[in-house]
């Protein structure tokens, strides 16, 4: 039986091939991490809200977004994670485009994209410490972040632990 076939008989395969093959830009991506790390215990506070805003001003990558559109982007990005069915599945997808462009960029002479993955872990990180509080649901979205961006555990906590330090004082 062929994918097609196999497709025809099993709509949800269908769909779920349909999603996987969604290609996300670099800011949709990135953004999608952020927004997952937002809704990661499934309570979007405030503070990770506003801190979200601050990132989607502050983050080169997000950056090239123009800002007509940068609240178009955060939306639609929300949107893709505010259902907890479909949340890890939208971020994996994201992961996996981030990592396409790190390999892309390890190709290149210049490697501007070498640190995207361990940039996207970093600011989600910064996301879930705003609000100074660190539930199981966070932890394990975290943990998923650090596999599927495929960050080694010891840089993973490393990083994490700074950002936690910084969001501290």
């Amino acid at each position: 039986m062929t994918q097609e076939d196999s497709n025809a008989v099993d709509p949800l395969n269908a769909q779920l091939e349909r999603r996987r093959s969604t290609v996300l830009s670099k800011e949709r991506a990135f953004l999608t991490i952020l927004a997952g790390a937002m809704y990661a215990d499934d309570k979007a506070r405030r503070a990770e809200s506003v801190e979200l805003e601050a990132l989607i001003g502050r983050v080169k990558t997000l950056q090239t977004i123009a800002d007509a559109d940068r609240k178009k982007a955060r939306d639609e990005a929300v949107e893709d994670v505010k259902e907890k069915t479909v949340r890890k599945d939208r971020v994996v997808l994201a992961c996996n485009a981030l990592l396409n462009l790190v390999e892309a960029s390890a190709k290149t002479a210049t490697d501007p994209d070498k640190f995207l993955a361990e940039s996207a872990f970093a600011h989600a990180c910064d996301i879930i410490c705003t609000d100074h509080e660190l539930v199981d649901a966070e932890k394990k979205f975290l943990r998923m972040l650090e596999e599927e961006l495929k960050i080694a555990r010891d840089r993973a906590d490393l990083i994490f632990k700074t950002i936690a330090l910084k969001n501290e004082y």
